[in-house]
C-alpha cells in the first residue's frame, strides 16, 4: 500500500510540474514577445527621428528584421548597430548593406558588430582613420592594415604613416571593408556561412 501511495504521489507531482512547466512557458513566451514588440516599436520610432521619414524608417526596419532573419545575428543585434551607423551619419542607401558588410567581419572575428559599427561610425565622422581606430579594428582581428594596403597599392609598411600623416581617410577605409567582405575577400558571405551551420 505504501508503495502504490508513493507511485500516484509521484505520478500526481509529475502533472503538477508538467501544467506548472506549460503555464512557466506560455507566461516566460507572452513576455518575450511582448518585450520584442516594444523593441520593435522603439526601433521604428528612432529610426523616424534619425531618417525623419516614416517611410523611409518603416523600409529600412524591414530590411533589417529580413538581414537578421538569415543571419546568427539577433533583431536587437542589427537594430543597435545600424542605429549607430545612421547616427553617424552613414547614408541611409547605404545603411543596410554597410551593416551586412560589418557583419560579415564580426561573424568571422567574434567581435561585437555593434562595437565595429561603432568605430566605423566614428570613423566616417571625422572623416578620415586615426591610429587609435586601426588599432581598435586590429585588435579585434580585423586586418584593416593588410587591407588599406592592398586598395591603395602601398606596402603594409608604410599604412601606419599615412594615417599618422591623415592621408587616409573614410573613403579609403570604407574600401578596405567592401575588399574585405566583397565576393572572393576574406570574410565575403560570413553571416550567411554561419546562419546555415549548427
Amino acid at each position: 500500500v505504501c508503495m502504490q501511495q508513493q507511485k500516484d504521489m509521484a505520478r500526481k507531482a509529475r502533472k503538477v510540474t508538467n501544467y506548472m512547466g506549460a503555464d512557466v512557458t506560455v507566461a516566460t513566451s507572452g513576455v518575450a514577445a511582448i518585450k520584442f514588440a516594444g523593441e520593435l516599436e522603439q526601433t521604428q520610432i528612432a529610426l523616424e527621428v534619425l531618417l525623419k521619414d516614416a517611410e523611409k524608417a518603416t523600409q529600412i526596419k524591414d530590411e533589417w528584421t529580413q538581414l537578421a532573419s538569415s543571419t546568427p545575428f539577433s533583431t536587437s543585434d542589427i537594430d543597435t548597430a545600424g542605429k549607430k551607423l545612421l547616427a553617424f551619419n552613414i547614408e541611409s542607401e547605404k545603411v543596410t548593406n554597410t551593416l551586412r558588410r560589418i557583419g560579415d567581419i564580426s561573424a568571422a572575428t567574434g567581435s561585437s558588430i555593434s562595437e565595429i559599427a561603432d568605430i566605423y561610425g566614428k570613423a566616417a565622422v571625422q572623416g578620415r582613420l586615426f591610429a587609435e581606430d586601426m588599432n581598435q579594428f586590429q585588435g579585434r582581428g580585423i586586418p584593416v592594415v593588410q587591407a588599406l594596403a592592398k586598395v591603395l597599392n602601398v606596402a603594409e609598411s608604410e599604412i601606419r604613416g599615412m594615417v599618422t600623416e591623415g592621408k587616409i581617410g573614410f573613403p579609403e577605409l570604407e574600401k578596405a571593408f567592401n575588399f574585405m567582405t566583397d565576393e572572393g575577400g576574406q570574410f565575403a558571405g560570413m553571416m550567411d556561412k554561419l546562419s546555415e551551420s549548427t
